[in-house]
């Protein structure tokens, strides 16, 4: 096979200077200071979060630490575009610091450090955007130790948002991945995600009621 190197550089050179025309089209009247539908509807986005490692339990304390991974997807139609117009490029990678994302937090975690100081986000042309967020988290969770080592425990990660309420933003739960489709082929994995659910709860702060 022979490769004619002067034109695929030029095709490469021609796809670059697509893809930064298509980056300078979408963000040239994008203001991540506003969440998308602003005035329009709630923004609905979907998380997940998988546990990838139990770092440590302290069952005097009532707290556990571990590695996970947490994803977030919504979507902005302000970042949508015409792959047809673009040389049908289909998605492109963008830092999520240049994005509006949705503003919640672990309300019983005692610490929690992102293990990527800005990660990437996947924009696809519909505008539906996913970001993953690799974290360490020590959370405050009741920790039963009365059947060790033959116990069950549950541990619950509490997302909220302390400037949004639902009739601006809320969120529904992804499925869990299956093991194919997992980042890390570890069964342990894939059974703790499968035991993922999604509680709703009365905010008594903010007065808004979540069912």
């Amino acid at each position: 096979m022979v490769v004619n190197t002067p034109n695929a550089f030029f095709l490469s050179s021609q796809l670059g200077q697509t893809l930064n025309q298509l980056l300078n089209n979408t963000f040239n009247n994008y203001d991540k200071r506003t969440r998308p539908f602003q005035g329009e509807r709630p923004l609905i986005f979907s998380a997940r979060i998988t546990v990838a490692m139990l770092i440590n339990l302290v069952s005097e304390a009532q707290t556990v630490s571990f590695n996970m991974a947490q994803y977030l997807r919504w979507q902005d139609p302000r970042l949508a575009w015409d792959p047809a117009k673009y040389n049908n490029i289909s998605q492109i990678y963008v830092p999520s610091s240049s994005l509006w994302m949705p503003p919640i937090f672990f309300y019983n975690s005692i610490q929690t450090d992102a293990e990527l100081s800005d990660p990437t986000a996947l924009i696809l042309s519909n505008g539906n955007i996913t970001v993953y967020l690799p974290e360490f988290v020590n959370c405050v969770s009741r920790i039963v130790m009365d059947r060790f080592p033959f116990d069950t425990q549950y541990v619950i990660i509490g997302q909220t948002s302390a400037l949004l309420p639902i009739q601006e933003m809320d969120a529904v739960m992804m499925e869990p991945p299956s093991l194919d489709q997992a980042y890390f082929l570890v069964k342990y994995i894939d059974r703790v995600a499968k035991k993922s659910k999604f509680l709703r709860f009365l905010d008594q702060i903010f007065g808004t009621t979540k069912d």
